[in-house]
C-alpha cells in the first residue's frame, strides 16, 4: 500500500515569499533558544495531530533554531474547559483548544464558529475569523481578555454522526441523546427536538457504551469512521452539514510580548498560511476516513440535500444566530456586527474558494493507494 500521508507532501505547500524574511545569516546559540511549551486535551498520536506537530516543526525552523516547543503533552494534563485558563495563566505556553468547550468565555468566536451555516466553503471560516482578529479589536479582544494571543485558526473536519440503531432522516433523531458540540448545533437540535449534551471529545465512546448517549456529533476524524468497530448497532451519518466547529493555536500574550520583534511577526504572518495549510490536513482526514468505512463496510447513511434543508429548518438556525447574538448584545458583546462583518467577509471568500464545504475530500490534492 503506497498512501500519500500529511508529512510526505506538507511541505510542497509552503513555497511561500515568508522564508525571506529569516534568511539573515542568524545563527542560534544555546542561549538564544526560546523553549515553548504546549499541550491539549488529545492524544497527540491521533492523524490530525499532524497538524500540530508540522507546525511546532515549521516554526522552528523558520525561526532558525531560536524557538522550540518542548513538553508537547496531549491528553492527560489539562481538560478541555481548562486549556485557554491554563495558557492565560501561563500554566503553559501553548495550546490547542476549542471555543466549543469555552462559549461563556469566547462569545464572539462562539457565534462565528457555525462553519457552514455561515459560508458555503471549507476555508471560508478560518480565513473570516483571522482577519477580524487582525482589523477588530472586538474579535482580538475576545482572545485578549484572557491573556491569550490568537495563533492560527484550525477548521472542523467535515462533521459525522455516530448514532444507535437504524436511522434514514433526520427525524429519527427526534427525542434522542446527541452528544452536539457548539452552541449553534445545540440549540438547533434542542429545536428540533433531540436532547443535546456536552461531552469531551474522548469520552464520547465510554458514554455511548453506557448509554448514556444515542448518538454524537464529532467532527474527529478517523475517530468517527471507528465507531462501528467499538460499538455494536452504530450507523454512521453524513449530516451533509460539512466541516462543522474549528478549534485554534493560542499562546500566553505575556509569553508572546516577550519575544523578539522579528519573531512576533513570523507568528502573525503564519495565520493565514497555517489556516489554508490546516483545511487540507483535515481534509486528508475525511479522506482516509471514507476510505476506512468503504474498506470496512461499515453502515453509512447520507442525508439527502432535501433532508438537510428541511432538518435545518426544523432546527431554525436562523433564529438561533439571532436569538445568541442578542443574548451576547444584552452583555456588552457587539455580535449584531460581528455578523454583519463576518458575513459580509465569508460572501467575498465565498467568490474565491474552490472547495465545497458540503465534502472535504475534493481538498486533498492526491490520494493514492
Amino acid at each position: 500500500m503506497n498512501r500519500t500521508r500529511p508529512k510526505a507532501w506538507w511541505q510542497s505547500l509552503l513555497v511561500l515569499p515568508l522564508m525571506a524574511a529569516f534568511v539573515g545569516g542568524q545563527t542560534a546559540q544555546a542561549d538564544d533558544v526560546i523553549e515553548l511549551s504546549f499541550a491539549t486535551y488529545y492524544p497527540g498520536t491521533v492523524s490530525w495531530a499532524d497538524v500540530e506537530h508540522a507546525y511546532f516543526e515549521e516554526i522552528e525552523k523558520r525561526s532558525g533554531g531560536r524557538l522550540k516547543v518542548t513538553k508537547k503533552h496531549w491528553k492527560g494534563l489539562f481538560g478541555a474547559k481548562e486549556l485557554q485558563g491554563a495558557v492565560g495563566d501561563g500554566a503553559v505556553d501553548m495550546a490547542w483548544c476549542s471555543p466549543l468547550y469555552t462559549p461563556a468565555d469566547n462569545p464572539l468566536r462562539t457565534l462565528l464558529i457555525g462553519g457552514p451555516f455561515l459560508g458555503k466553503y471549507v476555508d471560508v471560516p478560518p480565513l473570516a475569523y483571522t482577519h477580524l482578529y487582525d482589523t477588530w479589536e472586538p474579535a482580538a479582544d475576545d482572545f485578549h481578555k484572557h491573556n491569550v494571543v490568537l495563533l492560527y485558526v484550525r477548521p472542523g473536519p467535515q462533521m459525522g454522526m455516530a448514532l444507535m440503531g437504524d436511522i434514514s432522516s433526520p427525524d429519527d433523531l427526534v427525542g434522542k441523546k446527541i452528544r452536539a458540540h457548539g452552541a449553534i448545533f445545540s440549540k438547533g437540535l434542542k429545536n428540533m427536538g433531540a436532547v443535546p449534551v456536552l461531552v469531551e471529545a474522548f469520552d464520547i465512546e465510554q458514554q455511548m457504551r453506557a448509554g448514556n448517549l444515542d448518538g454524537a456529533s464529532e467532527t474527529g476524524g478517523l475517530t468517527w469512521g471507528r465507531y462501528p468497530e467499538k460499538i455494536p448497532g452504530v450507523t454512521l451519518v453524513d449530516p451533509r452539514i460539512g466541516p462543522y466547529g474549528a478549534g485554534h493555536m493560542i499562546m500566553n500574550k505575556d509569553k508572546f510580548e516577550s519575544l523578539p520583534a522579528d519573531l512576533q511577526k513570523m507568528l502573525a504572518d503564519m495565520r493565514y498560511e497555517w489556516a489554508i495549510l490546516a483545511t487540507r490536513w483535515v481534509a486528508m482526514d475525511a479522506a482516509r476516513t471514507m476510505k476506512l468505512i468503504e474498506e470496512n463496510d461499515y453502515p453509512l447513511v447520507r442525508f439527502t440535500d432535501e433532508q438537510f434543508a428541511a432538518w435545518r429548518e426544523n432546527m431554525k438556525i436562523d433564529e438561533v444566530f439571532a436569538e445568541l447574538a442578542e443574548e451576547y448584545e444584552a452583555r456588552g458583546v457587539p455580535a449584531k456586527e460581528a455578523l454583519s462583518r463576518y458575513t459580509a467577509l465569508t460572501a467575498l471568500l465565498d467568490k474565491t474558494s474552490v472547495y465545497p464545504s458540503v465534502d472535504m475530500v475534493p481538498v486533498v490534492p492526491t490520494y493514492t493507494e
